[in-house]
């Protein structure tokens, strides 16, 4: 690895990568945490860092008998004398000895702070820090290729993470609070973080220890018997549970019923359209009726989407027929108004625009009744943006009421035009998915060209939406930039086909796949995906073979898009 390196110095995106990689294959360890995992105390946030990822080196870094080590600290500004930081040496090594006194007294520390640029490769940390906290596709793209986040690039509450890895070194094992503290920090699912090293020491713990795996049992039990359950986290302690249920211990019906739930919403995130276990899904979700219809509804809703998913529109329908007159108190106000919601949906796939809108003004109506404002205005945004893609698709409904539907959601216009096309922030990707959509279906010139006049700003997000609003940025781009427009559908097409994408989402991809034929695109496997897409989706058969027959004649693209991908498939 070179010496002197500093991003400062650097003008070529090339030249960085080219330095990642060099830090990537010299061995160095690299670790990094983020000002905002750390307590919200005040003070200086950067000393506080410093000291924590001190404390973290000092836990993780391999030993092997007695250990020196050199602490080079760049400072702000001018750097201070050692001897200013002795007092923060001493109180690291103490905290170190009282949960691992052996691992303490093998180590010797010095602190030495440097100016910027003061030691040979102080500059490769500049680098990663450069890389990690930078918001332009470059970076994010660098960033993702060297697989630091997560593993070595930690974005979870580095105090709370260290004192249950302290914890854990000192008694054998953790207790229900911190184990729930760190199973919910979306790091521990991936391989080789730090918080995945430590659950796998549980889960070994656990898998020959049923009364252990109880305790956290019970913990996840009582989350879901909570006012104030996230199903999401739910999901996760749920996840990791099943991951290391010992033999003879079984999930109580209740609890598996959530377990699976879980499991089929991220089926659903990904389109996947056939999980094996809906079987067990609907015989649980029935026996217990009468026990939680909340969360009865909640199973239903995701059942609901994954009929959606494979084009089984009917079969969406019969499973919300239960919720579509039944009274509001019996699943509660937030399930009724989103079984409301999703049986709009189910209107509007079905062809039914009137029947469609008037069940997404009955879940606005009764989301908006929500006692807990942020809570409410989330889902009116949600649905809201259901009714704005039904409106602008509805043939009876006039430009101007579609604008107001769309505005519901993204705000004015020129307000909407200037905060959401030049950005991927992925919170607003469905919002940025509805505003393109509305450009090319009802915009007026005016409103495309204004999009258009910021297309040098253009970023784009990984998931989807991001297919759809690449290709609609293709579309728009087309009558006066064939070259941009290609490069973007080529995106498209990627996106769509990216690993995990659900057939669903493929389908999306294939259909931009004949469009870009259209454009003179060659992608030599499209066929083989439509092949493949006709036996993983019998039901969108018909759509399969559109796409076949639109491959030897050139048509409209976005004509295409909704004649194969009704509703907000497209």
């Amino acid at each position: 690895m070179g010496t002197g390196f500093h991003c400062v110095d650097v003008s070529s995106a090339d030249k960085v990568d080219k330095a990642l990689q060099s830090l990537l294959d010299s061995g160095t360890g690299v670790l990094g945490i983020t000002v905002d995992s750390l307590a919200p105390v005040p003070g200086d946030r950067w000393t506080a860092g410093v000291i924590e990822l001190v404390h973290w080196v000092l836990r993780l870094l391999p030993l092997d008998g007695a250990t020196s080590i050199d602490v080079f600290l760049e400072c702000r500004g001018q750097p201070t004398f050692s001897h200013h930081w002795e007092p923060v040496r001493s109180e690291i090594l103490r905290q170190l000895a009282e949960v691992d006194p052996a691992r303490a007294s093998r180590i010797a520390m010095a602190i030495h702070p440097v100016s910027k640029g003061g030691h040979p490769v102080i500059g490769y940390a500049d680098l990663v820090a450069y890389s990690w906290g930078s918001p332009t596709a470059t970076s994010r793209e660098r960033l993702k290729r060297s697989g630091l986040p997560g593993r070595c690039l930690m974005d979870t509450d580095s105090r709370t993470l260290r004192s249950a890895w302290d914890v854990l070194g000192l008694r054998g094992r953790l207790a229900p609070a911190p184990w729930r503290d760190v199973v919910t920090s979306g790091e521990f699912s991936e391989p080789g973080s730090v918080a995945a090293a430590l659950l796998d020491q549980v889960r070994q713990a656990c898998l020959h220890d049923g009364t252990l795996w109880q305790g956290y049992l019970a913990a996840a039990r009582e989350h879901l018997e909570s006012k104030a359950v996230d199903l999401d986290v739910l999901g996760r302690e749920l996840s990791w549970l099943a991951s290391c249920q010992p033999a003879g211990q079984v999930l109580p019906p209740k609890v598996r019923l959530a377990f699976l739930t879980s499991q089929l919403a991220a089926a659903n995130h990904r389109g996947a359209v056939e999980p094996a276990w809906q079987a067990d899904i609907r015989q649980l979700s029935d026996r217990l009726f009468d026990e939680d219809p909340a969360m009865v509804c909640y199973v239903d809703l995701h059942l609901a989407v994954a009929a959606m998913n494979r084009f089984d529109f009917a079969g969406a329908a019969a499973t919300l027929g239960r919720w579509a007159e039944v009274p509001r108190y019996v699943p509660g106000l937030q399930m009724y108004a989103r079984a409301q919601s999703s049986l709009g949906q189910v209107s509007a796939f079905l062809g039914d625009a009137a029947e469609s809108q008037t069940r997404f003004r009955k879940a606005m109506e009764a989301f908006g009744e929500l006692s807990d404002p942020a809570l409410a205005a989330a889902e009116r945004k949600q649905t809201g943006a259901y009714l704005a893609i039904a409106a602008m698709d509805d043939e009876n409904c006039t430009t101007e009421s579609a604008r107001a539907c769309l505005e519901a959601v993204t705000g004015p216009m020129d307000q909407a035009l200037a905060s959401l096309a030049p950005h991927a922030d992925n919170k607003d990707k469905y919002a940025h998915h509805l505003l393109l959509r509305f450009l090319l279906k009802r915009g007026t010139p005016d409103d495309r060209k204004r999009y258009l006049a910021t297309a040098a700003q253009w970023d784009c997000g990984e998931g989807h939406p991001w297919e759809l609003i690449e290709a609609y940025r293709a579309l728009l781009l087309r009558p006066t930039d064939s070259v941009s427009a290609a490069e973007r559908l080529d995106n498209a097409w990627q996106l769509a086909f990216a690993q995990d994408q659900g057939p669903t989402v493929r389908l999306i991809g294939a259909t931009l796949g004949v469009v870009g034929r259209w454009w003179g695109r060659t992608w030599d496997n499209l066929a083989a995906e439509l092949d493949a897409l006709e036996r993983e989706l019998p039901l969108a058969a018909t759509q399969v073979s559109a796409l076949r027959a639109a491959c030897n004649q050139v048509g409209n693209p976005l004509g295409l898009l909704e004649a194969v991908l009704p509703f907000n498939f497209h």
